[in-house]
């Protein structure tokens, strides 16, 4: 009994240290996209550390910055899209907004470019790496209107939702 104790120790600290270098190895940690190290100069160069995006370049540039920083999912109308991610990442105010053009579903998912600005005003800086557009904030952005005191906001009355039809008499 105590043989087969002392190899399942054995095989067991064998697996971890061969999980732990796989991990490690240079397909593991050296992947990165140049897409991801222009978005990662980008907060070099602010120290941005909040912003949103849509769901799927969230995840990559969460999981391949180099940096500490965090992507929350939003929809178009910059509601948070709540789906495999953690409320820790919502917050009033962010730091830049990534804008990626070659989404598919880009008018679903991807975060309004004009929203956004409708809401913030124009951004202090435009970045542009690959196909995305990094808006960014140096005093921060929100995703929803009259989100601080003194805020406006002006809309097209086609924006506006209503009743459409047409007046008849009655018979």
């Amino acid at each position: 009994i105590m043989m087969n104790l002392l190899l399942s120790i054995l095989l067991i600290a064998l697996f971890v240290d061969a999980r732990k270098k796989l991990m490690h190895s240079t397909f593991y940690s050296e992947y990165y996209p140049p897409l991801q190290k222009c978005i990662d100069s980008f907060v070099q160069e602010t120290g941005a550390k909040s912003g949103i995006s849509e769901y799927w370049q969230s995840k990559s540039t969460y999981m391949l910055s180099k940096y500490d920083i965090t992507v929350a999912e939003v929809y178009r109308n910059l509601s948070p899209r709540t789906w495999i991610t953690t409320n820790e990442w919502y917050r009033d105010k962010y730091d830049f907004a990534l804008i990626h053009y070659y989404s598919l579903n880009k008018d679903r998912f991807s975060p309004d470019k004009n929203w956004i600005m409708a809401i913030n005003g124009n951004p202090d800086k435009i970045y542009t790496c690959d196909g995305t557009d990094i808006l960014y904030y140096k005093n921060g952005m929100y995703t929803k209107p009259f989100a601080y005191i003194g805020a406006s906001q002006t809309w097209k009355a086609s924006d506006l939702p209503s009743v459409i039809g047409e007046k008849r008499d009655s018979d």
